[in-house]
């Protein structure tokens, strides 16, 4: 059963800080080098000092874990940061702009205990790499704090829904504004009858991991390998809580970029294209990123079109569908499952890349021939620069997809999913020393 929980929370004091939403930042994964010095100059107190070394996503020097370190106890000591008086949930109503359209999701940042993956009520849908984990893992051993929330899905109970609408009308909300129409409105929940109500509505429920899966298993990590990992508090990890039924959910395709193919390697990939593929092009001519994105996006609104693919043709959009049903059930074989074999990131790895160069996604992502972008039309533009050779458009995993593969215990590939917008960091914080 999961344990879900109120935490004494860290939280920026905008007295000392000023307004909350320039403190704010994405998580370390999605910030490019020109990002975090956007995200620098908004406020000295921004989260991504503490967020993100310089290095960006490559493990830092040490020293720069230990300065973001002594940044949150400087926070801390000067009131910059304070801690919450009483355990307490954070609801949060996250509002954004997508494609023109205005959206909203509920979130419920909470403690969750730890629990070995594929063992207990919490559920992971993809698979893992080893940088990552040991950057995540060295920031929190220097800070022993969680800085970013895990993103955690659960299937909608009316009592919970309930629990976090009595919330929104106790106390008038914390607001954050980050721009672009996305604003946060937050309650902290302290009074014990509505905490115990909404730990009680959650104690029935599988979570599933959405986003998140390097820090989940660094906590777990830290939990059991960190010296001063020996209070409560280090048996939870802080997660934010989407049900799956949320109408602002919004998950989205990590799109495939190659580069770096020699004319040996392209006969290899076009061959294993046509062997599992039938191809079907389109005239694109004259059409900007843009156009040719929100063309291939439409078509993969067909329930058999597997990739769109940009670059393949001079000026020719390429729709791949499966030449053989069968090859489904032969990347499954006879323990794993269709809805696994299925999807657009599975195929890719299993019918292409394997077959055709002989790599893994880690493999060919280390040696600088696979990248992932979130915009199809930016990965539409990095083909006509030249920057890369093809771009892959995948489906977006269905949520009753994720759910099944998740409860089989199978593992999606990296970056099989995007949920849009990412949790914010710095909006609370949460210690891992002493009490819960």
């Amino acid at each position: 059963m999961a344990d879900v929980r109120p935490f004494h929370g860290l939280r920026f004091n905008t007295a000392v800080t000023g307004p909350l939403g320039p403190a704010l930042c994405p998580p370390y994964d999605i910030i490019s080098p020109a990002e975090r010095q956007r995200l620098l100059a908004a406020s000295p107190y921004n989260a991504v000092r503490i967020e993100l070394s310089a290095n960006g996503e490559r493990a830092a020097a040490a020293e720069e874990y230990a300065t973001a370190a002594r940044t949150l106890a400087l926070w801390r000591k000067d009131g910059a940061l304070v801690r919450e008086g009483v355990p307490a949930y954070y609801v949060i109503r996250h509002e954004f702009v997508y494609q023109g359209r205005a959206m909203a999701r509920m979130e419920l940042t909470a403690a969750v205990r730890l629990e070995p993956l594929g063992k207990g009520s919490i559920k992971p849908h993809e698979d893992t790499r080893k940088g990552p984990k040991e950057d995540r893992f060295k920031l929190m051993a220097a800070t022993h704090t969680n800085i970013s929330p895990v993103m955690l899905l659960y299937a909608q109970s009316k009592s919970v829904g309930d629990a976090l609408a009595e919330a929104q009308r106790a106390a008038p909300p914390l607001a954050a504004d980050l721009g672009g129409g996305e604003r946060l409105l937050a309650w902290p929940v302290t009074d014990a009858g509505a905490t115990r109500k909404i730990q009680e509505s959650l104690a029935g429920e599988s979570l599933y991991i959405a986003d998140g899966h390097h820090r989940y298993e660094t906590a777990l990590a830290y939990r059991d390998e960190s010296p001063r990992a020996a209070g409560d508090a280090a048996n939870f990890v802080m997660a934010s809580l989407i049900a799956f039924d949320d109408p602002g959910l919004l998950s989205l395709p990590y799109h495939r970029m190659l580069k770096g193919l020699d004319e040996a390697a392209m006969r290899r990939l076009r061959a294993q294209m046509e062997k599992a593929f039938t191809p079907v092009r389109h005239n694109m001519s004259w059409c900007p990123p843009v156009e040719v994105a929100e063309a291939a996006l439409a078509s993969l609104g067909a329930a058999d079109v597997v990739f769109e693919v940009w670059g393949l043709e001079a000026a020719q959009r390429t729709s791949l569908r499966l030449r053989n049903p069968e090859t489904v059930g032969m990347i499954a074989g006879g323990n794993r499952l269709r809805a696994w074999a299925s999807l657009s990131t599975t195929l890719f790895r299993e019918a292409l890349l394997r077959p055709a160069l002989g790599l893994h996604e880690e493999e060919a992502e280390h040696r600088g021939l696979l990248a992932f972008s979130k915009d199809a039309a930016d990965a539409v533009h990095q083909v006509n620069t030249g920057a890369f050779q093809l771009a892959f458009l995948p489906h977006a995993v269905p949520m009753e997809a994720l759910r099944e593969v998740s409860d089989r215990g199978e593992r999606l590939p990296p970056k099989s999913t995007y949920f849009h917008p990412k949790l914010p960091t710095g909006l609370v914080l949460h210690p891992l020393e002493g009490a819960l």
